[in-house]
């Protein structure tokens, strides 16, 4: 493992952007971790890349997600389609794939998407993850947990995004106390009456808890949540 990479990788995009969307972790093989390392040294990359720039030199079948014909990502597809609902824009399945092609973390983008945990794995429990690793996943994230939150933390703090959306209720203790660090401790979140999601909103940011976009407590309701997110913005400032 990359100490250099474990220290400064987040994700893809603009951290000047409004929208920055926080995941527990990268999807994909415990395999390809080199390959990413090597390619995130090779940008030049600290905390962040282009992330069609990143997918062009990692290749392994990913630049279909930008090139036509788009095929649509999952994660990615759901997260746009809260980031249409929230911009107050009207949905089609091609704009989604536009957004995906061109915009959705870009660094020259409105977005921001970026992970707690700096290495890719098949799924929060990857079972592949201890028999490649001299370190066991709990380990690993035993020791590196603290650190990250903390680089999260300095980095909201900078760039004060208007939304940040936080994904995956398995971390929501994280992500609480990521929320707490950067806008006061003892926060009061609010619960949506209907919809998996919590919030807390201050003069600058607001922050939205919600399950991920691939869960099926998320089928058919991302842009009721997204929607929500938008009333929220109107009453922000």
């Amino acid at each position: 493992m990359n100490n250099q990479f474990e220290n400064s990788k987040l994700g893809y995009g603009n951290p000047n952007g409004d929208y920055w969307f926080v995941g527990p972790e990268e999807g994909g093989s415990i395999e390809s971790i080199d390959l990413r390392m090597k390619i995130w040294e090779e940008l030049k990359a600290e905390h962040y890349a282009d992330i069609y720039e990143f997918h062009k030199l990692f290749g392994n079948g990913t630049i279909r997600f930008f090139d036509k014909p788009i095929k649509l990502q999952s994660t990615w597809a759901g997260l746009i389609e809260i980031l249409i609902a929230m911009r107050g824009e009207e949905y089609s399945i091609n704009r989604k794939r536009q957004i995906q092609s061109t915009e959705f973390g870009r660094d020259t983008s409105n977005t921001c998407v970026v992970e707690l945990l700096p290495y890719s794995s098949k799924s929060l429990a990857d079972l592949n993850w201890d028999s490649h690793n001299k370190e066991s996943k709990v380990d690993y994230i035993k020791r590196i947990k603290a650190m990250r939150i903390i680089l999260l933390v300095n980095q909201l703090i900078k760039y004060q995004p208007k939304v940040v959306l936080f994904y995956s209720k398995a971390y929501l203790n994280e992500w609480i106390e990521i929320i707490n660090n950067v806008a006061g401790h003892n926060i009061m979140f609010s619960q949506h009456p209907a919809l998996p999601m919590l919030y807390y909103k201050n003069r600058k940011t607001l922050f939205v808890i919600t399950d991920h976009p691939v869960s099926r407590s998320m089928n058919s309701i991302k842009a009721l949540i997204g929607n929500n997110i938008n009333g929220l913005l109107l009453n922000l400032y």
